[in-house]
């Protein structure tokens, strides 16, 4: 369960697919095209610091950084703990296991990647 409160979100893993489909408001999310449920293979949870840019709310996620940041990468029914980071915006961001340092090797097929604000990171439930 992710925490965003306006609108629920939560990705539940369905055995038959071996995919996660994507919730809103309770509801599976699906595709405004071909009315198929939204589904992703991979995973990346993201906890990332931010500044608030306004009184109402606004956020700009400072999601450049030269220091590893926690996440999640989740795939295939199991969650493993990674690192994360992205050096400058013209290099790609790079996942590793957050035990071994080795470079998350992603599997093939659709991600979702989500940044959490750093004040709710501890709000992210992985069942």
């Amino acid at each position: 369960k992710l925490p965003f409160y306006h609108n629920g979100s939560e990705l539940k893993y369905n055995e038959q697919t071996g995919t996660y489909d994507y919730y809103e408001y309770g509801s599976i999310h699906k595709d405004a095209e071909d009315g198929k449920p939204l589904t992703f293979k991979n995973l990346f949870i993201q906890d990332c610091d931010f500044t608030q840019l306004d009184p109402n709310g606004y956020l700009i996620y400072n999601c450049i950084s030269q220091k590893m940041m926690n996440g999640w990468y989740v795939t295939d029914g199991y969650a493993r703990p990674m690192v994360w980071n992205k050096k400058d915006d013209q290099t790609l961001t790079k996942y590793y296991d957050a035990k071994s340092g080795e470079e998350i090797q992603v599997n093939a097929g659709k991600s979702y990647v989500t940044l959490i604000p750093s004040d709710t990171w501890s709000e992210v439930e992985i069942q």
